[in-house]
């Protein structure tokens, strides 16, 4: 029902810097871990473009920062968006619950 996200889509939609970090050694550098492209994919977003464990917590820690703030999650996002439901907010700063009244009313 949704395409999923991308790395730079959530990038760019949420403001955040997902670091370059082709050519750099050291901490965070290493690759991303199963863990993480669970995790990640299972959020809705496309893991193509990450590829270091640094990033990835990046994406990560924006998604659980939204979580906690009750804002809506990227799978509702992308609903939204594909559904092409306009909105008088921002999609960025949809809450969780004004997301899921959208969704049902639009579906209804």
């Amino acid at each position: 029902m949704y395409k999923r996200m991308s790395a730079k889509d959530i990038e760019l939609f949420f403001g955040i810097e997902i670091p370059n970090l082709d050519g750099c050694f050291g901490k965070g550098r290493d690759g991303i871990t199963e863990k993480q492209r669970v995790f990640i994919h299972s959020l809705g977003i496309n893991i193509t473009g990450l590829k270091y464990k640094a990033q990835a917590s990046v994406v990560i820690d924006c998604v659980l920062e939204r979580r906690e703030n009750g804002l809506a999650s990227i799978k509702q996002l992308q609903t939204i968006r594909n559904l092409g439901i306009k909105t008088k907010t921002p999609l960025q700063y949809i809450t969780k619950n004004e997301a899921s009244k959208l969704i049902s009313k639009y579906l209804d």
